[in-house]
């Protein structure tokens, strides 16, 4: 195995986008709520670990799950780099690493569970998770609304949890800060969606967008958190002061860059339809206007995606400061 491979798995937008983003959250609403001299900051160090590392190893698991489906994607059009397409590495290596990468977590698990039985609670929703989307019999990724529990449930858990263990208990304001990452993080996963609609028909990956494709799906979790940010801000229910509307103006951006990429792929819905076989055997031989028109369509909404992952790092930044300076 090309030893870069361990880096290429990293794949750190969307790392930082989720885990890096949240772990931020996490510190900057428990130091506010709490002050500063009060927390663990070794628990909060293994705490953080533990995220990234199970964000880390799903990226080596659903790439085995989804490598059927991923030999009929456009991953080069679209920016992305596969080590198994590619030859760099193959599954064994994979298992390999994953095992490795579990191990670690689970053993930091422990350690935060000897100091902190409840954060087990937390630590089970992760690692289910994980199991979960990516593994028989659950196979969730292969289902609709896989993007509720892995954009959504697992990153309101994952603050609320990270939030506990730096605290000792668990704060109201995480879980409303955690809310907000929540929905910021399913508008993303909509749009990896959206990015792979067509070769996830031709593989039969049932995504919330292939069962529906008419549905704005990539505009609808961005406008839930836009509405709920902005009474939020409006009416002060919290006490996290501004910072809500530093979220709503970043909802705002991701339901202006969804709707760009709902837009997007309905157009080629409409011109292409579904085609749940791949048309062709051979690419490289016959391209047929079906896989040139797809290669454009995603690769279109690979940039507009990539600008979503920046508002969220950018947006957590920001409310970050907000949270812990005003």
């Amino acid at each position: 195995m090309d030893p870069k491979v361990l880096y290429l798995l990293a794949r750190f937008r969307p790392l930082t986008s989720w885990s890096g983003a949240g772990i931020l959250l996490a510190a900057a609403v428990t130091i506010r709520e709490m002050g500063i001299d009060s927390l663990n900051w070794t628990l909060f160090a293994a705490a953080a670990a533990i995220v990234v590392l199970l964000q880390y190893v799903a990226h080596p698991l659903n790439d085995i799950v989804d490598y059927p489906v991923d030999k009929q994607a456009n991953i080069g059009g679209t920016g992305r780099h596969k080590p198994l397409l590619s030859g760099l590495a193959t599954i064994k290596d994979f298992k390999a690493i994953s095992a490795v990468v579990l191990a670690l977590a689970l053993t930091l698990t422990a350690y935060v569970a000897s100091a902190l039985p409840f954060a087990l609670v937390f630590g089970a929703v992760g690692f289910f998770t994980l199991f979960a989307y990516n593994l028989k019999p659950f196979a969730l990724s292969y289902k609709p609304f896989s993007e509720v529990l892995v954009g959504g449930v697992s990153n309101l858990v994952m603050i609320l949890g990270v939030s506990y263990v730096l605290a000792g208990q668990v704060l109201l304001a995480a879980g409303i800060v955690g809310a907000i990452h929540a929905l910021m993080s399913t508008s993303m996963h909509c749009s990896y969606f959206a990015m792979d609609y067509q070769s996830d028909a031709w593989g039969s990956k049932k995504s919330t967008i292939v069962t529906w494709p008419y549905g704005p799906w990539e505009a609808l979790y961005p406008a839930i958190g836009l509405g709920a940010t902005a009474a939020i801000g409006l009416f002060s229910v919290t006490s996290l002061g501004f910072t809500p509307l530093v979220a709503a103006v970043a909802f705002a951006l991701l339901l202006f860059l969804g709707t760009r990429i709902a837009i997007t792929r309905q157009q080629y819905h409409l011109t292409h339809g579904q085609y749940y076989m791949c048309p062709v055997e051979d690419p490289s031989k016959v391209v047929p206007a079906t896989l040139t028109a797809w290669g454009a369509a995603s690769g279109s909404m690979r940039k507009a995606l990539v600008a979503q992952m920046n508002v969220i790092i950018l947006s957590a930044i920001v409310f970050a400061v907000a949270l812990v300076v005003v």
